[in-house]
């Protein structure tokens, strides 16, 4: 009894060891694409400097007034005009060595996102700079929705998954092996995440010689994804 006790712990080391021994490899799969954004997105800044907090605060107001009313003639709703940001700071003389305030400067900061849409980011950028621009600052970025992202990364899973598993085929077949299992997968292995890059949207000085005056460029953002996928090999 004693023997064939021994004998069936010998055999399950054994097995245990050719477990061990299975070979396996780990492998990165890899997928990158180019998305073209499908948000425009409009930061406007504005500010106010004046002698006291009172006139700063006041004017301040007016100018954003003017601002808000510009983008609702353009059909944007209360709710699309997001109020980010809000400061009073004061300024300080230091050039005598003493500490004196010059004055208080105001700021206010909108953020406006639609459907990316070539005539309609020209008509706000116009429209919000039409008239005085004193204290007011427009930059026009580019964004991707969260259905658009949403998308773009179940793309780039299924894309990473292929490349792993044909990496795996490949390097398992040139050895006299064939891919038996998937034993082991690690998502978001040294990924990028595309930042929203800042476009010049319409024509300045430096522009090309013959660009038209509504020149407009959309870059494309590059998404990237990867995998760690542990494969085991058996022979074929």
């Amino acid at each position: 009894m004693k023997k064939i006790l021994f004998l069936a712990l010998c055999l399950v080391q054994l097995s245990a060891v050719m477990a061990q021994d299975k070979p396996s490899i780990r492998i990165k799969g890899e997928a990158r694409k180019l998305v073209m954004p499908d948000q425009a997105v409009f930061d406007i800044s504005i500010n106010s400097t004046r002698k006291t907090e009172e006139e700063s605060v006041k004017h301040l107001q007016e100018l954003s007034a003017e601002v808000q009313k510009k983008l609702r003639g353009l059909g944007f709703t209360e709710d699309q005009i997001k109020l980010n940001a809000y400061s009073t700071n004061i300024t300080y003389d230091y050039s005598d060595g003493k500490q004196k305030i010059t004055g208080y400067t105001s700021n206010q900061h909108f953020r406006v996102k639609f459907p990316l849409d070539k005539d309609r980011v020209q008509r706000v950028y116009k429209t919000v700079l039409a008239g005085p621009t004193d204290g007011l600052n427009v930059n026009f970025t580019t964004d991707c929705s969260d259905s658009l992202n949403k998308r773009i990364e179940n793309e780039l899973i299924v894309m990473a998954l292929r490349d792993s598993r044909e990496k795996a085929d490949l390097m398992a077949s040139t050895m006299n092996y064939k891919v038996l299992t998937v034993e082991h997968i690690i998502y978001n292995v040294d990924n990028q995440y595309p930042v929203p890059m800042m476009q010049k949207a319409f024509r300045s000085a430096d522009a090309e010689a013959g660009a038209p005056a509504d020149y407009f460029s959309i870059a494309e953002q590059e998404f990237s994804r990867s995998v760690e996928v542990h494969f085991g090999f058996g022979l074929k």
